[in-house]
């Protein structure tokens, strides 16, 4: 029983790692994303790459080569330090665990165009542009 859960884990995952529908000028993408800290002051808070995270968007085709839609990211970035004591103003000691957790979710209009219509390679270009909710 417990390696049936464990298949059926994996073939979940496999699935969501890269899902797209697509019903008539519709399409829906749903994916897995990993997000690397970049900047030097994000990378003091937290300096650990962000396996936890998942995009969402909703495109509608204006033809066949234009796409106009939404997305939304999420990405949870999270490091743990070991165990410290640190002097107080008082002189008091305190000893404690810290943890930085940071939770980004930016939502974009965006726009896609694609320079080739039936080929088994789709190359295209895309533009986004939006606010980031830290």
């Amino acid at each position: 029983m417990k390696a049936n859960k464990k298949i059926v884990v994996v073939l979940l995952l496999a699935t969501m790692l890269a899902t797209t529908t697509e019903a008539q000028r519709l399409q829906l993408s749903l994916s897995y994303n990993a997000a690397v800290p970049l900047s030097e002051s994000f990378k003091e808070y937290v300096s650990k790459t962000s396996f936890r995270g998942m995009q969402a968007s909703v495109l509608y085709s204006i033809n066949d080569q234009f796409r106009i839609g939404i997305q939304a990211t999420y990405n949870d970035f999270y490091e743990k330090f070991d165990r410290q004591v640190y002097k107080g103003s008082d002189g008091s000691d305190i000893s404690t665990v810290l943890s930085n957790t940071l939770q980004t979710t930016p939502l974009l209009v965006k726009g896609e165009y694609s320079f080739s219509k039936q080929s088994r390679i789709q190359l295209y270009v895309g533009l986004g542009a939006g606010i980031n909710f830290v």
